[in-house]
């Protein structure tokens, strides 16, 4: 199994992730923590915005990044 590496997302760009395969039975967060709240991290919010439920059809996760 490879090491995670961190997603680097840039200032003034929106990311559309999908999240509707129907083996996805997590939701996707995100944290500026290693393994987010696992890992003592604060889950991010500002500016995600989830459409439907992971697992189902359509389901994606938005974010934009403003700084």
């Amino acid at each position: 199994m490879k090491p995670s590496q961190a997603l680097v997302m840039k200032e003034g760009f929106t990311y559309d992730f999908d999240v509707s395969d129907a083996t996805n039975t997590e939701n996707l967060a995100f944290s500026i923590t290693a393994d987010g709240t696992h890992n003592s991290g604060v889950e991010y919010t500002a500016n995600v915005i989830r459409t439907g439920r992971a697992g189902t059809a359509g389901a994606k996760v938005e974010i934009t990044i403003n700084d």
